[in-house]
């Protein structure tokens, strides 16, 4: 569905003027004047009220001003204002940065290189899922540390590298609670929202990884929607010097099995998106920016 640009609209949602501060929750372009809220001390400034849906118009508002054009409405903001019964969408980068917090960094020194590769985060995954958020118009939910300091995709023992399992066990059930636990509350929180105003729900999860060249899947859980955009997703990419394909996932992490055992698959699907990490980091079989647009098409072509 594309719409007009209502000013009525904005000015109504900007009523809600209370803010708050919520790490992980970032504005897809924060240089914007129209989205930037405001920064300090790494959280970011989002709405109290209303948060994912005037965070959406938000991002309406910025695909506006950069391209003058009215955007796909997806999600809260759709069924908000039209009572789309499209599903709403939600998009997380668990392993989005390197970045290691100034109370561990000498646990870190003299493994900068370690932390900076491909094991202590996903080069690329960040930006692409910013892209994807910008595209459907909703909320990134995102890792802010390196995944050598706690990896939100697992659980028990599992979070912990060799590096951050030299932590005492206090300091690690902290980290649990403040990382972990608020990652996986924020995503509660995000659909518990999502399910009041729509039916339906499809998660996308943005990866990286070092695939074969030009390598791209598409894994789908849970509901009959989730496996239809896949499918559509990887025949949507141009073909030849990419290899994409879907199907189900036989293997989804422990943070994955939590999102759907957590929520009904008849109205809650799951799509793990994998890329080589060859496009972002030796632009084979082609440029990062090049297959990221694919991407983002295909992806937006297939909700439609």
């Amino acid at each position: 569905m594309r719409v007009v640009f209502r000013k009525t609209v904005i000015l109504a949602a900007a009523a809600f003027g209370f803010i708050s501060t919520v790490g992980g929750q970032t504005p897809v372009d924060p240089s914007d004047p129209a989205t930037k809220m405001g920064a300090r001390n790494g959280a970011v400034y989002v709405m109290d009220h209303l948060p994912a849906a005037f965070w959406e118009f938000q991002s309406f508002r910025a695909a506006i001003r950069s391209t003058g054009k009215s955007p796909v409405l997806h999600g809260s903001a759709s069924a908000l204002l039209w009572g789309d019964t499209m599903p709403s969408f939600l998009i997380t980068c668990t392993n989005a940065t390197c970045a290691v917090p100034e109370a561990y960094r000498e646990l870190f020194k003299g493994s900068e290189e370690l932390v900076s590769s491909e094991e202590g985060w996903e080069p690329g995954a960040l930006n692409l899922a910013q892209g994807l958020s910008m595209k459907f118009c909703t909320q990134l939910i995102h890792g802010d540390v390196t995944r050598l300091l706690i990896d939100l995709e697992q659980d028990g023992e599992k979070h912990w590298s060799k590096i951050s399992a030299k932590l005492p066990e206090a300091m690690r059930e902290k980290l649990v609670t403040r990382m972990a636990g608020k990652f996986r509350a924020l995503i509660q929180q995000r659909l518990a929202e999502d399910f009041k105003r729509n039916e339906a729900a499809i998660h996308l999860l943005v990866h990286t990884a070092p695939l074969t060249d030009g390598s791209i899947l598409f894994e789908y859980a849970g509901s009959d929607t989730a496996q239809k955009i896949a499918i559509t997703s990887a025949k949507l990419l141009p073909q030849g010097e990419i290899d994409s394909r879907a199907l189900a996932m036989t293997e989804p992490s422990p943070f994955v099995r939590w999102l759907i055992d957590s929520f009904a698959s008849e109205n809650y699907g799951v799509i793990r998106i994998t890329v080589s990490q060859s496009f972002f980091l030796r632009s084979v079989p082609l440029r990062w920016e090049t297959i990221k647009k694919h991407l983002i098409q295909a992806l937006s072509n297939s909700t439609e």
